[in-house]
């Protein structure tokens, strides 16, 4: 059925104006392409062609253009969008039932291959519990910010992008360290100073292709190092940087969970990169949308100490503090009559897990057990140097 609005907007001419065609225009204008347009409406190339070129006749100008491979809506066709936007939610709850308020479609990101991995993927899996209808694609990249988004509703990037008919929004930072392997820093040894990495090997991204200025100031911050395997994709970096490739520049938050590296000199050498949020604002006015950037922003905030490297530090103080704490209470169960003679009461473990008192962990590293202090020299020098840097901050 074909629905005729006299009233869409007086700007477009003379009516009648056809829905359909405006609904036709809407498709188009997000996906970037008339065959995607067509599969998603399930029509054909050519229906969806003749639907344009009619609005266009009644309209009385283009209101598609084309950009490299995709096509974009021109002034007139912005409004026209905004025009079938109107009646795309005016007839939504018809579609989908009067109490029904779930969401569904395909949400189209653009996104590095960190950030979708470790903050698009989860966002939409908890945006599912609620929304089972919605889907998320990706695009990974590391690139600058595109100025014409064809086929694309939402577009991550690093840096503060420059960008026209877009609005640009920042999601929050994360951090880049110096990590290596635990084999190579035994086989090789640990640097003491940033200056004892001039001339060692280097795992990062490709310097000739790399397109992001901030990524490459990170690199110009630390000595100059010697390509040892370079790679598009962070995944590659953190693997080959595992595989003992020399010392990875990576983001905290993909390698402080990994058990066999180590970050190093993590109290002189960081740099926090932000993450951008780049959209269309007729994109960011679609409630599937809207509600997964909310999602985004949940995601962002819930796992802050990850991307800003927090949580190393924090499971390395735990850890050996822990140790110091099983020590003392070993030592009270086997030696009851010393606490009771020193006015203390034995401490007890009622059940495996149990994490020992604040104050406990928080005791000075001096009060702990000769084993609490009996670490590694990198991991000790490591955690001298996040505590001095936290101090600093």
């Amino acid at each position: 059925m074909i629905m005729h609005y006299a009233d869409v907007d007086d700007r477009f001419g003379t009516p009648p104006l056809s829905a359909d065609d405006l609904l036709v225009l809407l498709e188009v204008s997000r996906t970037g392409r008339y065959t995607t347009a067509a599969r998603s409406l399930g029509l054909n190339h050519t229906t969806i062609a003749r639907r344009i070129a009619a609005l266009e006749a009644e309209l009385g100008g283009r209101v598609l253009t084309r950009v490299g491979a995709g096509w974009v809506p021109t002034v007139l066709g912005e409004r026209a969008v905004a025009a079938a936007e109107h009646i795309e939610r005016a007839v939504a709850p018809l579609s989908g039932g009067a109490h029904d308020d779930r969401l569904s479609g395909e949400i189209r990101l653009t996104a590095t291959d960190g950030f979708s991995g470790f903050i698009a993927s989860p966002a939409m899996v908890a945006l599912q519990r609620d929304h089972p209808g919605m889907s998320l694609a990706i695009v990974t990249g590391t690139r600058t910010a595109s100025q014409q988004r064809t086929g694309t509703d939402l577009e991550v990037v690093v840096g503060r992008p420059q960008v026209g008919r877009a609005e640009a929004i920042q999601l929050g930072e994360y951090a880049l360290g110096v990590y290596a392997s635990r084999a190579y820093l035994e086989r090789e040894g640990a640097p003491r100073t940033p200056e004892d990495l001039t001339g060692r090997p280097l795992v990062y991204f490709i310097e000739s292709l790399l397109q992001v200025d901030v990524l490459d100031d990170a690199r110009q911050a630390i000595p100059a190092m010697v390509d040892a395997v370079t790679s598009t994709n962070v995944y590659v970096h953190v693997m080959a940087t595992r595989a003992g490739a020399g010392f990875g520049l990576l983001p905290a938050f993909l390698a402080d969970p990994v058990d066999d590296l180590v970050r190093v000199l993590p109290g002189e050498i960081e740099t926090r990169l932000p993450y951008w949020l780049v959209a269309r604002p007729e994109a960011l006015r679609r409630p599937g949308v809207a509600a997964f950037v909310r999602a985004l922003h949940e995601r962002m905030a819930e796992v802050r100490p990850a991307l800003l490297g927090r949580g190393r530090a924090l499971q390395e103080a735990d850890r050996v503090h822990d140790v110091g704490v099983d020590q003392e209470e070993r030592h009270d169960r086997q030696n009851p009559r010393d606490d009771e003679r020193d006015g203390h009461q034995a401490r007890r473990v009622d059940r495996p897990g149990v994490r020992a008192p604040a104050q406990l962990r928080n005791a000075a590293p001096q009060s702990l057990p000769e084993r609490a202090r009996d670490v590694p020299a990198v991991q000790r020098q490591q955690r001298d140097q996040v505590e001095d840097e936290e101090a600093r901050r």
